[in-house]
């Protein structure tokens, strides 16, 4: 993350924070490229990349920006595993003391190695020893490099055949995974790291580390947390060994003067030397690990706390933008309730024009019923008075043919005889 920022606000309470945690080459670099824009340097050898703490943002599923913190392994190439725990103390116990809880770590894994000793078991063991056996059940225990096996079935049973040996002993993930860790594969795409850190996004709960609690609520140095405890018992083992093979070097070397042999008193005096540096290395390890939360927070260099504060300005904004939206969410909520208002009082001036509508047609019909009554009555009347003089029109008519055929001008027709007048009446 890049630029300097100088606001400290808290941190939003849903804010997602991940650490990412393994040996150098397991992959952190390469899981979190995967997932942030930001810048990240991948490493393709054994020296280190991550040589501090870095904190990475990236967006989750509904678009809200989280944060990676990327941890170096406890085999760093360029430091010691003191500088290493002290840098991984300082930014979780900086967090906590801010309300910043995680939400889990991810813990990288070769499944290439064919076995897991010397500083990988340190490294897990120191990692154990940090979280704390409550904070298990928010670890993602992820294999990588998958696609380094051989090709086909025989690979696949390679990895499996390792998989279950860690999960099966609880001297490597056993134990983890039966206080709730989760195993998990990663393909090496965006897709697949995608999935592994929205388990840890839709968890209910986060958490707080064993030594987190331990340096800042219960206010131990770091050599007396249980994981500064333990890199401390080391540091004194190796001490007391390198103080041995000192010893054993020096009588060789006193032996090969004895016996003039200078070349061998020359390896030898190399050796001390050697051994020596790595006692004075040890020393000075063991009086780092004897310091508290408060005096990290005094003898850490600026560029930690500005890691902080730059974390800090992007919850604020967070935060920011969260209250805007809300805020314009109020204000649509409220003009659909002014619009609301509106549609309901013009509801109810358009059910009282609709009421007074009814009414109007109720008179129409009526005035068309009564109009049509007395057309009707009138047509009749008319009919009636037209009918009347017709019928008489008829008779008359009726009445002059009948005259016509008694009466005594009518001539006789010349083919037929006079009829007589009763008969002419009956046929009538």
């Amino acid at each position: 993350m890049g630029g300097k920022f100088e606001m400290e606000q808290a941190f939003p309470d849903d804010a997602v924070v991940i650490a990412i945690v393994g040996m150098t080459g397991s992959g952190k670099s390469s899981f979190i490229s995967l997932l942030t824009d930001d810048s990240v340097e991948v490493g393709h050898s054994l020296n280190s990349c991550t040589a501090n703490v870095k904190v990475y943002t990236f967006r989750d599923d509904r678009g809200h920006p989280g944060y990676l913190i990327d941890t170096p392994g406890f085999d760093d190439t360029t430091r010691s595993d003191s500088e290493v725990l002290i840098d991984i103390a300082f930014c979780f116990s900086k967090l906590y003391s801010r309300g910043i809880l995680l939400n889990g770590l991810i813990y990288l894994h070769r499944i290439t190695d064919v076995r897991m000793q010397g500083s990988a078991m340190k490294n897990l063991t120191l990692f154990k020893k940090l979280c704390g056996r409550h904070a298990f059940s928010n670890v993602m225990l992820v294999t990588t490099m998958w696609d380094a096996l051989p090709p086909g079935r025989t690979g696949d049973d390679i990895g499996k055949e390792r998989l279950d040996a860690l999960a099966n002993d609880d001297k490597y993930w056993g134990e983890m995974e039966r206080n709730g860790s989760t195993l998990a594969r990663h393909m090496g795409n965006p897709k697949s790291a995608r999935v592994i850190v929205n388990y840890l996004i839709h968890k209910k709960t986060k958490v707080a580390l064993d030594i987190q609690q331990q340096m800042v609520d219960h206010h131990l140095d770091l050599n007396e947390t249980v994981a500064g405890a333990y890199l401390q018992q080391s540091l004194v083992e190796s001490c007391k060994k390198y103080e041995n093979e000192l010893d054993e070097v020096q009588r060789s070397a006193d032996l090969a003067q004895e016996e003039r042999d200078m070349d061998t008193v020359e390896m030898l005096r190399v050796e001390e030397d050697r051994y020596r540096t790595k006692m004075k290395s040890a020393s000075g390890d063991l009086r780092k690990l004897r310091i508290s939360h408060q005096a990290l927070e005094k003898v850490k260099p600026e560029k930690y706390r500005r890691l902080i504060r730059a974390i800090e300005h992007e919850r604020a904004l967070r935060a920011a933008e969260k209250h805007e939206f809300e805020q314009r969410i109020a204000d649509v909520q409220a003009r659909v309730r002014r619009r609301d208002r509106e549609i309901s009082h013009l509801t109810e001036e358009t059910d009282h024009l609709a009421y007074n509508l009814r009414g109007k047609n109720q008179e129409l019909d009526v005035m068309r019923s009564q109009l049509r009554s007395r057309s009707y009555a009138g047509r009749k009347e008319i009919h009636s008075e037209e009918e009347g003089p017709g019928i008489r029109s008829d008779s008359i008519r009726r009445d002059s043919v009948a005259s016509d055929h008694v009466g005594p001008s009518n001539p006789a027709s010349p083919n037929r005889f006079p009829m007589p007048l009763t008969r002419t009446m009956s046929s009538i």
